[in-house]
């Protein structure tokens, strides 16, 4: 059955031969439009195209391998209808060659295609991102070096401005800075040129041309209209009817003075206005009667009013114009040098990439560039004009977040330029949230402003069509989402209007449920109750409020099945956490959950650094590089690795009284104790022998060798969370692998590898062993859940503050204004604020804001049923109640812009629109009452079971007591095992006789010295260590090993036996059938008088009729009455290996050797009785033969022994 589209829905599906922007809203189903839309191009009737002259692009490979499968689906569903269609069978064969892809995969196809028209090796590689970021590292160290050695006084001067100690990291991040910011640029160069035209002005009306001056005027003119309608507002409050009255004249006086300088038309106008401003005192209030509420409220609004202004001032008027001028022109000489710097590493770092054969993530989209658009002239190539011709539409989606790379790119191979619109463009630029990956949301709201809808010009060739039916969520996500997002989602503050076209409208379709209104829970960590019940911690109280409410959830809360469309109980696997960031709050989260025992994982993607057993690793890598490093070789001597106690490393350093590493690495000698001394001998040792394998292997061989070795991979996996930490493990040598790909060698790089990736924050996130499908509460950060979609959605750390570090840095950068700097004086060495560098960072906290709105309104969309906000910090009841004050009309500019939290825009917002009866305040009432009410349901059904209990009568407790003493019978079956071994059986055997036999066998150690049990040490192949094995065992293996190899013809009744002995254990030893570590342990006396035996006579007799067999393995089956005699006739296997038998006169003698220490015959008899018998019975049952004798032959005894049959 088909889908039933909306009237927009199929015009986005149905439109040809124009230029089409879809701005699809959250939920509104583009996917599926954009895949419909490709499929109806297919299999048009009329005019159908081929699918690889389609050209497809988003931003993730999984994307574009879902849109793939789901247009392989149409193709074949249309195959089955017309199976005979050249034209789909042509499709279906195509349909993996089609240009389905994400943008760096097309340009790398263009790369191969092309790389002559570039100069590039048809062999290039893709680097990896911890091996630029070294090359990175390397190439400016060069270019520094060098600039040094010239020492020009351009350079000089630069580094005089900015290196304030002995090292020069700041030029190297600022240069580094601004080379990442060039590269999202078309040409890059060119963008690096015109950013010190900034610092140049003739004169202040020069100046005031400036982009930069132009952005400053608007956002001073933006706060100034926000202070005069809170002036009015103030006016207004004074002619209520309890308002304070006496106070109009000021209020009067305040609008008047602010719109002077709000009604200027420049920067010179609204200073000389903003000089000229004062407030005046207020009246005192004796006789007032009105309400107080409103007198402080006016006197709030007041206060604010003049601390707005006097930061106005500071931020933007602190100098003189002509001071103003100075500073920006002082700064030119430095701009100039640093952009000259980051030519000239730009230059160098190309140099050595196509020196390596390397290209990294932006010489794709610019090598691709440049196959696509001449440099110089900016016309389209031959290439270009020929994939305009071939490429029937070139559709993209998600396509605010496209840089202007790939902006271009993309109009390269499209045919607008030549008047052939065939661009599709979809997205919803209030889910722009790549930002700081330098995304251009401004890109796709410019088209958004100029294409037409088709209701208003039905020809135009550029139009737009707006997807605002959701088919995710509930009405009552959509209202509260709605709701909030008219109030402070504008023009102004996040580049969109929210209003009627871009809200939301319910599409899908839901069954009745009550308490599924959304909801905010805060709670104030400064209540002194929450004090005293120790949860003042802001993160820790969010974490217990956030399990208090999953609980009540889990309770009441229902949720629509995904299979059958109709309620049922909400699981865990329902529920998501989303977080603004992981930092500092996700383990705390997790802690909680665990401790309210509610399953959850996180899907991190950090903390694999800092998880212990990695580090405990790197820390083994760092001492193996250079062991005079104190802090890494601490680590590892403390480490299980090590087996170093704190006391022991402790007592090393105060009794040598030098540098850490001195007294580890040099031990004076005589100062330690003996035991500890041999074993900081023994680990010295070691470590000087992987230093040197270190030399000798590949990372990953190393790594794994020390894994192995030391038995570290084993210990962790035995660890709390043993699992997530040997996948860490292992994962680390995934990535020694990777290194080992890379242009550089050697474990000295890979340290510098391992620490480039954790400064520039590349983490791999720990190892996930917790399956998505397990019910588990997950928690994830608001960026990974984007595309997602959860029926019950918590979006906490509502309190947290933004981050304002771009603003706050040594150099701003916005991308249109340029990179603005403070002025430095470096005779003096004085630093002071730039009116340029003030009006950018101003730039980048409002656009950072409006990034942060976007990132709430992706957050806020995730959920399909029930959305809870959340919140925690100092504070908050007062901040609610003041809130529930303001006047419900439009929340200005000034108050908007001044948020620095998503609480500080939901909290108005929800005054503003009537929704404060959607806020709860928790106390600590409200936690136990929480708490309380788990406990109480966790008891129900004991109290249910007792109550009952109380009321049986005398009938229902006798059967009752019937019931649960009822016996299986068969008890003994369930414990039985269906497989035993011989040797199992043996020592079953032996267990019954060791307390009778023990103290006897200790006696007859001591007595019989050649027969005396050895201990042999055994040291751990690392450290070392007191753990002693006993030989016995050992003893055994390799006397039954020597027997078996060793040939009995040649040793049985030699004269020469013991010259002949040594010659064949050499023999065996060197062919590798004996290890060389049991030849020591053979007792050659108990082998000669064995070959002397008469046993071994015979048994050579039987050699040499080729009628002697050894190590004969078995199953058989028998009833378990043949093995425990307890009368079951449950069929058991078992399995054993026979040591040797031969066949005589017909029958069969059956032979086992013994080592065992004994006294005497009737032991050895007894012990063995019953694995005899089971030889015995397989060997008949096999061969169908008789055994005549069974035989042990005891090497601590000398003899052989006979068990009667």
């Amino acid at each position: 059955m088909g889908m039933n589209w909306t009237k927009e829905q199929l015009q986005v599906i149905t439109s040809r031969g124009k230029n089409l922007l879809v701005s699809a809203a959250a939920g509104s189903g583009k996917t599926a439009v954009l895949v419909e839309r490709i499929i109806g191009r297919i299999l048009d009737p009329v005019h159908p195209v081929e699918i690889d002259r389609m050209l497809v692009v988003t931003f993730t490979s999984a994307a574009a391998a879902e849109m793939r499968g789901r247009i392989g689906e149409a193709i074949d569903a249309a195959l089955l209808q017309d199976p005979e269609n050249a034209h789909l069978i042509k499709q279906a064969s195509l349909l993996h060659h089609a240009q389905i892809t994400t943008v760096h995969s097309f340009c790398l196809n263009l790369i191969r295609n092309y790389f002559h028209r570039v100069d590039l090796e048809p062999n290039f590689r893709i680097a990896e991102e911890g091996e630029l970021n070294l090359l990175q590292e390397d190439v400016m160290a060069e270019v520094l070096n060098r600039n040094y050695e010239t020492a020009s006084e351009e350079f000089l001067h630069f580094t005089e401005c900015f290196v304030t100690g002995k090292k020069d990291d700041v030029l190297k991040e600022m240069t580094l800075k601004l080379y990442r910011f060039a590269m999202s640029y078309p040409w890059p160069a060119q963008w690096l040129l015109k950013i010190p035209s900034a610092y140049q002005a003739g004169s202040f009306e020069e100046l005031e041309e400036k982009k930069w001056m132009q952005s400053l005027l608007v956002y001073l003119k933006q706060v100034l209209h926000g202070l005069c309608e809170m002036a009015e507002q103030n006016l207004a409050l004074t002619f209520e009817e309890d308002g304070p009255a006496y106070l109009t004249e000021i209020a009067e006086n305040d609008a008047m003075r602010l719109a002077r300088p709000a009604e200027q038309p420049d920067y010179k106008g609204i200073a000389e206005q903003l000089q000229k401003l004062t407030f005046d005192r207020l009246p005192s209030k004796r006789g007032y009667e009105g309400s107080e509420e409103k007198l402080e409220r006016w006197k709030d609004t007041r206060g604010a009013i003049k601390e707005t202004v006097k930061k106005l001032k500071e931020d933007f008027f602190f100098a003189s114009e002509d001071e103003m001028l100075a500073r920006l022109s002082g700064m030119y000489p430095a701009v100039s040098e640093m952009v000259r710097l980051t030519n000239e590493f730009m230059e160098a770092y190309d140099a050595k990439k196509r020196e390596k054969n390397l290209l990294d993530f932006d010489d794709l989209e610019h090598f691709a560039l440049k196959i696509l658009i001449d440099e110089e002239t900016k016309a389209p190539t031959e290439t270009a004009r020929l994939l305009r011709q071939f490429y029937e539409e070139v559709m993209i989606d998600e396509y605010q977040d496209c840089n202007l790379v790939q902006e271009r790119l993309m109009c390269a191979v499209s045919g607008e330029e030549n008047g052939r619109f065939n661009r599709f463009m979809v997205g919803d630029v209030k889910q722009s949230i790549y930002r700081f990956r330098l995304a251009r949301p401004e890109l796709f709201m410019e088209k958004y402003e100029t294409y037409a809808a088709e209701e208003e010009d039905a020809s135009a060739v550029c139009q737009k069509v707006e997807l605002h039916k959701n088919f995710r969520s509930r009405e009552e996500v959509l209202h509260f989402t709605n709701e909030i997002f008219y109030g402070i989602m504008k023009k102004d503050l996040g580049k969109i209007e929210y209003d009627a076209s871009a809200a939301l409208y319910p599409g899908a379709s839901y069954e009745a449920c009550r308490a599924m209104e959304a909801e905010l829970i805060l709670a104030d960590s400064g209540d002194e109750m929450l004090k005293e019940a120790q949860m003042s911690d802001p993160v820790r109280l969010e974490a217990e409020l956030t399990a208090a409410r999953i609980r009540r959830l889990l309770r009441t809360q229902q949720v629509t099945d995904k299979k059958t469309g109709r309620l049922r109980p909400a699981n865990y696997s329902d529920i998501v956490i989303l977080l603004r960031s992981f930092s500092h709050c996700a383990d705390t989260f997790l802690e909680v959950l665990e401790q309210k025992k509610i399953p959850a994982y996180a899907a991190s993607k950090t903390g694999y650094f800092q998880a212990l057993e990695i580090q405990t690793m790197l820390s083994f890598l760092r001492v193996l590089d250079n062991p005079r490093q104190d802090i890494p070789l601490a680590a590892l001597l403390r480490s299980p690795i090590g087996g170093f106690l704190d006391e022991e490393l402790a007592l090393i350093k105060a009794l040598e009284g030098r540098a850490f590493h001195c007294c580890i690495l040099e031990p004076q000698p005589g100062t330690l104790p003996e035991a500890l001394d041999h074993k900081l001998s023994v680990f010295l040792q070691k470590l000087s022998d992987y230093r040197d394998l270190a030399a000798e292997l590949s990372i990953y061989e190393l790594l794994y060798r020390l894994l192995e070795d030391t038995g570290y991979l084993r210990y962790a996996a035995a660890m709390p969370g043993g699992r997530r930490r040997r996948a860490n493990l292992e994962m680390l040598l995934e990535q020694a692998a990777a290194y080992e790909k890379t242009s550089y060698r050697g474990l000295y790089h890979f340290i510098r590898y391992i620490d480039r990736l954790q400064k520039y924050e590349v983490d791999y996130g720990e190892a996930d062993v917790t399956g998505e499908n397990a019910d588990a509460v997950r928690i994830m950060t608001i960026h990974k859940s984007k595309g997602l979609e959860f029926p019950i959605v918590f979006l906490c750390q509502t309190t947290k503050q933004f981050n304002h570090m771009d603003a706050r840095s040594r150099m701003v950068i916005h991308p249109d204004l340029g990179a603005a700097i403070d002025y430095i004086d470096p005779v003096r060495r004085v630093r002071s604020a730039t009116l340029f560098k003030k009006a950018a960072a101003r730039q980048i906290d409002l656009e950072n804001q409006g990034e942060e709105l976007r990132v709430l309104y992706v957050a806020m969309t995730r959920a399909k049923e029930k959305l809870i906000l959340t919140g925690a910090g100092k504070g908050i009841r007062k901040k609610v109640e003041q809130t529930a004050l303001l006047p419900q009309r439009e929340l200005s500019f000034f108050l908007r812009s001044g948020a620095n939290s998503f609480l500080d825009w939901v909290l108005p917002a929800m005054a503003a629109r009537g929704l404060s009866d959607h806020i709860q305040v928790w106390d600590t009432a409200d936690f136990i009452e929480e708490e309380t009410e788990t406990q109480v349901k966790e008891a129900e059904g004991i109290s249910e079971l007792l109550y009952r209990a109380s009321r049986a009568d005398e009938a229902a407790d006798a059967f009752v007591e019937e019931q649960l003493s009822y016996r299986y019978p068969y008890m003994a079956e369930t414990n039985r095992k269906i497989k035993y071994s011989v040797s199992e059986l043996k020592h079953r055997a032996a267990e019954a006789l060791f307390e009778e036999t023990e103290l006897l066998e200790r006696n007859t150690r001591k007595e019989r010295q050649g027969a005396a049990e050895e201990t042999v040490p055994y040291i751990p192949r690392f450290a070392g260590g007191e753990t002693t094995i006993s030989s016995g065992a050992l003893r055994g293996s390799a006397m039954h090993r020597a027997v078996e190899c060793l040939p009995i013809v040649q040793l049985a009744g030699n004269e020469h036996l013991a010259k002949e002995l040594e010659k064949q254990i050499r023999r065996i030893v060197s062919d590798g059938h004996l290890r060389e570590d049991m030849e020591p342990l053979l007792q050659r006396e108990k082998l000669i008088r064995f070959y002397r035996s008469a046993l071994a006579l015979r048994m050579k007799q039987a050699a040499m009729n080729g009628e002697l067999y050894r190590e004969r393995p078995f199953v058989m089956g028998c009833t378990a009455d043949e093995i425990d005699g307890d009368g079951s006739d449950t069929m058991v296997l078992v399995q054993g290996i026979v040591d040797a038998y031969f066949i005589e006169d017909g029958d069969i003698v059956l032979t086992d050797y013994k080592t065992d220490l004994v006294t005497d015959e009737e032991e050895l008899v007894r012990r063995y009785q019953k694995q005899m018998q089971l030889y015995q019975k397989a060997l008949e049952d096999n061969l169908g033969k008789r055994v005549k004798e069974r035989l042990i032959y005891s090497f601590c005894l000398d003899r052989t022994i006979s068990i009667a049959i």
